[in-house]
């Protein structure tokens, strides 16, 4: 409920607001193909409610290729493609939600790890457990920025 207006604000600034997961208990979720379904349609009609938009990407809970669900996640990707989703996973870790960060530790995370792709996209939390990562998003994007407007990364488009 509390993220809803942030939500709301992010698709009328014009972002693209993309799925994860209703919660994060990857045994219930990835039980079947069903209750995954069944968790992902909570997350689009609320997404649907707030935004009046129809989200077109999505991100497995756990990822593509995470133990726990890999099994139902195989079965269950042709049925979001024929949804007319795409699916992303994470190439580049903030690990955020990993023992105890620090904004140095999240900082240097992200950074050592950038180069390793041509099209990185970065895996960070924020919410009640995590307020950090909030915290020293500015810093992130600034050097992100200042980074992309001296490298490779200025050709590709998102």
């Amino acid at each position: 409920e509390s993220g809803k207006e942030a939500l709301k604000r992010a698709a009328e600034e014009g972002h693209t607001v993309g799925m994860h997961s209703d919660s994060h208990d990857y045994k219930k979720i990835n039980a079947s193909v069903e209750s995954l379904l069944k968790d992902y349609e909570k997350v689009f009609t609320m997404i649907q409610e707030v935004t009046g938009e129809t989200p077109k990407i999505y991100r497995f809970p756990g990822g593509s290729y995470n133990s726990v669900g890999k099994s139902c996640i195989k079965k269950a990707i042709p049925e979001m493609e024929r949804r007319g989703f795409v699916y992303f996973d994470w190439n580049v870790t903030a690990e955020d939600a990993v023992g105890t960060p620090t904004a140095s530790s999240i900082k240097k995370n992200i950074f050592k790890n950038l180069e390793q792709t041509d099209a990185p996209v970065i895996l960070m939390h924020d919410g009640p457990c995590n307020s950090l990562t909030v915290e020293v998003l500015p810093e992130i994007i600034a050097e992100l920025q200042r980074r992309w407007s001296a490298t490779r990364y200025k050709n590709i488009s998102y």
